[in-house]
């Protein structure tokens, strides 16, 4: 097998979610994982970014994730299933600055 690597045209990911399936956005996620080894991924936060659309917009090529400056960030705790939550933690919005603080995105458009 060849080891050099291809370089590839970036993928361009719009997040504009309010979350959804856990299984669903980890599915996601770990194509993106595979796809990052040889494909930049850019992911570009707009609108709102909630719940599970939180690990994909943060889940791009380091550098190259953004955030448009009125978009809103909200993260949660954890749901599980039958057992209910596991961490009691209230929702929290961030704003597009405070999510580059956090290391969910980059650079704020």
């Amino acid at each position: 097998g060849d080891d050099q690597k291809i370089n590839r045209q970036p993928i361009e990911f719009l997040v504009s979610t309010t979350g959804g399936s856990a299984h669903e956005m980890f599915a996601l996620y770990d194509v993106m994982r595979i796809v990052r080894n040889d494909t930049p991924i850019h992911t570009l936060g707009l609108g709102k970014v909630m719940s599970a659309g939180v690990l994909l917009l943060a889940g791009g090529t380091k550098g190259h994730r953004k955030i448009g400056k009125n978009c809103r960030v909200m993260i949660h705790g954890v749901i599980g299933g039958n057992a209910g939550m596991l961490h009691n933690l209230e929702n929290v919005y961030l704003t597009a600055a405070e999510a580059v603080e956090y290391g969910i995105a980059d650079e704020v458009i």
